[in-house]
This record gives structure tokens, C-alpha cells and sequence, in this order.
């Protein structure tokens, strides 16, 4: 018997004696992120996932591209140079708004905290995302199953100062790690190459950015040790530096909110916890 091709609610389906195939039409995704390992990892990701992948690195270049094309869903980092994800995001929304387009809006944040998704609603995302991004938990964003809307729907039933206090406060949930391998492997779909490319963004970038904080700091130069802070967050979260991360989202916290005397005291304790990292690695022996 022939190989028949046929349609059955949006999916590709080839019949023939042997077998049946169905294949999902690819998502067309714009990707936006200042970082290029971040921007890297994820768009290697996303087309092993099946999807088409057009990258940005900043917001402008983002609304740029997005009006020149046709995409199923925008990623947005929420903090990005030259434009944020909340200024492109509404310049997006308005486009596609008046071309009737449906589109699935999503921001990225290290955080992802309870707050962050109410600002993110306020301004239009369709959700937030923690940073990084877990694949599994986005895919039931923008290509949910009726499974994935029942397990949403039991998300729901909890409280929302239970899921700030995680998000923000993870060691009331679990104990840190210096270097939790296993879980950025389970992240990465166990793909060695990228986690290798974010060692090597530690080793390239974390010392400099570790100076910036001390040095903004005795500056008191609070916004400036905050950014310093995010960035650094987010190099330890890409290799699950569990203890370094806490330390650095505690800062950029800490000076964010110009508390001198916290936020020195915090900055004091990171060498200590780059070092850790540092020997950790060498024990793994990871290039």
C-alpha cells in the first residue's frame, strides 16, 4: 500500500502499511538575550526540540526582526541593553496586534519570583520564566497538551507567598551545592558541549565581574553592584553553582535596596565562593 498523506488537526500524518508517523509543524520562535552563551545554549536547545530559531541581542534588534518575520512564540530576557524585554515586548504586542497575529509572549528572569510574573502580566507577557529556563516547563507554555493544562491547573492551588519564598528564598526548600553537575545536566538534555561552553564562561568572565561588584561597591555605586550582581547570578545559575548564585542574588538584592552595611558584608564572602567553584571544577577536571 502507497504512502497516503493526510491532515488530522494541524498535525502531519503519513499512513502506509507499516506504520504511522505524526509530526508537529515546527515553532517558529524569536529569541532575544544579551548573553551570547545564554543565547547560544538556548537556541541549541530549542531546534533539538524541533523548533525554528531566530536570535536577538538586545530589544531593538529583537522588534526589529520580529517585524520583518512571522514567529509562534518571543522569548524575551526582561533585562537586555539598548532596549529592555518590557519596552520590546510592548512594541512587539502592538505589532502584532495590528497584523491580528496570536502570539505566545514570554520573559526570561533570574528570578522568575511571584512578583516578577505579576509585573510580566501588567505589561502584557503571556508568563515568566525562571532563569534558566527549564525546556519542559516552557513547552507547556507554548505548545501545551491537555495534560500540561491539568497539571497547570493544580499549580494554581498554590499559594502565591509559598512560590515567592521559593523563588526567592530557595534555601528554605533544599540545601545549596557548590556545583550541582547532575541538575544543569538534567537541564541541558545531558549535552556536554554546553556545559563545557558555560565553564569556560565562568573562567572567562566571573573573576572580572566578581572585581566590578568589590569595586562598585566601595564605590557605593549600588545600581552599578546590583547589575554587576545579576550578571554574575546568572553564570553561576548556567553551571548550577547553587552557593554562588544564592550569594549573588542576595547582593543584587542587597544593593538594589542600598542597605551599605548588608550588602558589604555579602560582597565580603565572594571570593570564598568563586574559589570554591573554581576548585570544585578543577576536581571534576572539566576543560
Amino acid at each position: 500500500m502507497p504512502d497516503v498523506p493526510a491532515r488530522i488537526s494541524g498535525f502531519n500524518v503519513q499512513l502506509s502499511d507499516e506504520r504511522v508517523t505524526m509530526s508537529r509543524p515546527k515553532i517558529r520562535i524569536l529569541l532575544a538575550d544579551d548573553v551570547p552563551a545564554n543565547l547560544r545554549a538556548m537556541q541549541r536547545l530549542l531546534v533539538r526540540r524541533g523548533c525554528e530559531v531566530t536570535t536577538a541581542a538586545n530589544g531593538q534588534e529583537a522588534v526589529t526582526i520580529f517585524a520583518d518575520g512571522h514567529f509562534d512564540a518571543v522569548l524575551l530576557d526582561l533585562q537586555m541593553p539598548v532596549m529592555d524585554g518590557y519596552q520590546a515586548a510592548n512594541e512587539i504586542r502592538n505589532h502584532a496586534q495590528s497584523n491580528g497575529q496570536q502570539l505566545t509572549l514570554i520573559a526570561m528572569s533570574a528570578r522568575g519570583s511571584e512578583s516578577d510574573r505579576r509585573d510580566c502580566a501588567k505589561a502584557g507577557f503571556t508568563d515568566c520564566v525562571p532563569k534558566p529556563v527549564d525546556l519542559d516547563y516552557l513547552f507547556r507554555i507554548i505548545a501545551p497538551t491537555p495534560a500540561d493544562e491539568s497539571l497547570e491547573n493544580l499549580s494554581d492551588d498554590i499559594e502565591n507567598d509559598d512560590i515567592e519564598n521559593i523563588a526567592t528564598n530557595p534555601a528554605a526548600h533544599s540545601s545549596h551545592l557548590v556545583l550541582n553537575k547532575p541538575a544543569a545536566m538534567k537541564r541541558l538534555q545531558d549535552d556536554e558541549t554546553l556545559y563545557t561552553l558555560f565553564v569556560s564562561q565562568f573562567k572567562s568572565d566571573a573573576a572580572s565581574i566578581a572585581a566590578e561588584i568589590d569595586a562598585q561597591t566601595e564605590q557605593e555605586q549600588w545600581d552599578r553592584t546590583a547589575h554587576a550582581a545579576h550578571r554574575l547570578r546568572g553564570i553561576a545559575a548556567n553551571l548550577a553553582a547553587e552557593q554562588l548564585e544564592q550569594l549573588t542574588g542576595q547582593i543584587e538584592q542587597s544593593a538594589k535596596l542600598h542597605h551599605e552595611a548588608e550588602t558589604n558584608s555579602l560582597v565580603s564572602k565572594l571570593p570564598m565562593a568563586m574559589d570554591r567553584v573554581r576548585r570544585r571544577l578543577d576536581e571534576l577536571d572539566v576543560p
